[in-house]
């Protein structure tokens, strides 16, 4: 859990320096065709089979919302009270 605005800014920045070079782009790649971001989950017959390759395309979609933030943009919750 990230309770701190210093804490998600530093995790913002982390998965951006994680993924922005040569080496992290292929690692999406591979998580992007793995997990299942621009694909059916459906399997037809194997109902668990689909639960489970949802699960796997949170995943990838939980990337790519961190690789979207920006670090200045602060959630309301986690600032800090202006008189504290």
């Amino acid at each position: 859990m990230v309770d701190k605005a210093e804490d998600w800014q530093q995790i913002v920045i982390a998965f951006k320096q994680c993924f922005a070079c040569d080496a992290g782009q292929k690692v999406l790649d591979v998580l992007s065709y793995q997990c299942f971001e621009r694909t059916n989950t459906f399997v037809d017959g194997n109902e668990d089979q689909g639960q489970r390759n949802l699960g796997k395309r949170e995943i990838i979609l939980m990337i790519r919302d961190w690789l979207n933030k920006d670090p200045n943009n602060i959630p309301d919750n986690l600032r800090k009270p202006e008189n504290a």
